[in-house]
């Protein structure tokens, strides 16, 4: 007599039948990274649209993230070895649109997973040196992570001591004595989401606790020494509202801005002090570019010999509509 589904979730959205008994008495938990053999078939049908098995390719994923609601649901309740048939409704599967060409709308999908293997940790760097836990999960609604690029800024709590505000900026050194290797493992991490990290080879038995706060990324949009333009975009909402206003040498005399509306779009038209590339690249930049943009607010860091001078410009595609909202939202200090 074949055993009787358990409804897992207690509303009839997964059903579970156990194939085959695992062991032990450990469960995989969210921000578990899980290694599975599976086989999808249509519920209605019965007909097979995937299987790992068929490829010969275990499945790996972590629980939580990158997968169909419904697993990361289902395989959690699952022991190391178990083998375990799972009834998933469209809700928790692909929904009203489906997944074309194999699984149609509003489809109920059956799961025959068997777990491999689990552990709480990610191998990040795929040798053993920088091992990575979730612990919080991040918002919601955040999907964007940094990269090599950004200047980062997070909650660090080294060894379980306080916590502490850092910044680490884009190629600079290590503040506060940090592995460099840890930098590589914020760059997967999401906006609020905090991680611990362990680095055995750099600093052994030492937990480091880490919190993502924000990122500005540095975009070179014209290279070269003499009149580079680097554009810095800082992600919406990310911190303080006049935290992003760092424009220490506009402090000086060094340069005199005057504006000018040219096409619809007022733009720097003397830069004392910048060299004829640097006004021309910079100019050339926000017409033909910068306007177009979608950006919440850009800081601009344009070089010029020896020295790098930083301006600020928001510009938000909704103020493009007309001239004099758009004169409200380009600006430079």
């Amino acid at each position: 007599m074949a055993a009787k589904p358990e409804d897992i979730m207690g509303d009839g959205s997964i059903l579970k039948t156990v194939i085959k008994p695992g062991t032990g008495e450990e469960k995989p938990a969210w921000g578990n990274k899980v290694k599975v053999h599976y086989v999808g078939t249509l519920t209605n049908t019965g007909e097979k649209f995937d299987s790992s098995r068929d490829r010969d390719s275990p499945f790996d994923f972590q629980v939580g993230s990158g997968v169909i609601t419904g697993w990361s649901e289902a395989v959690p309740t699952m022991l190391l070895g178990e083998i375990a048939k799972f009834t998933i409704s469209s809700e928790k599967a692909y929904g009203p649109g489906g997944s074309p060409p194999k699984i149609p709308p509003n489809a109920s999908l059956d799961f025959e997973i068997e777990l491999l293997s689990f552990t709480d940790r990610e191998d990040v760097l795929q040798d053993g040196t920088l091992m990575k836990k979730q612990l919080g999960k991040p918002e919601e609604d955040s999907w964007v992570t940094p990269n090599a690029n950004c200047d980062l800024e997070f909650k660090l709590t080294i060894a379980g001591g306080d916590q502490h505000d850092v910044s680490w900026p884009s190629g600079s050194g290590c503040p506060h004595g940090l592995p460099p290797r840890l930098r590589e493992g914020l760059f997967e991490m999401r906006k609020g989401e905090t991680c611990s990290f362990l680095l055995p080879k750099d600093a052994p038995g030492v937990d480091y606790e880490v919190t993502l706060v924000s990122w500005v990324e540095n975009e070179e949009c014209v290279s070269g020494d003499d009149g580079a333009v680097v554009k810095r975009i800082e992600r919406d909402k990310t911190v303080g509202k006049d935290d992003w206003k760092w424009l220490p040498v506009w402090k000086s005399n060094f340069m005199a801005p005057s504006l000018r509306l040219l096409d619809g779009v007022e733009v720097p038209c003397h830069l004392v002090g910048f060299s004829k590339c640097a006004q021309d690249n910079l100019t050339h930049w926000l017409i033909h570019t910068g306007a177009r943009t979608t950006w919440t607010r850009c800081t601009f860091v344009v070089r010029c010999g020896w020295m790098a001078t930083s301006l600020a410009v928001w510009t938000t595609v909704r103020f493009l509509r007309t001239t004099s909202r758009l004169k409200k939202r380009l600006s430079m200090w």
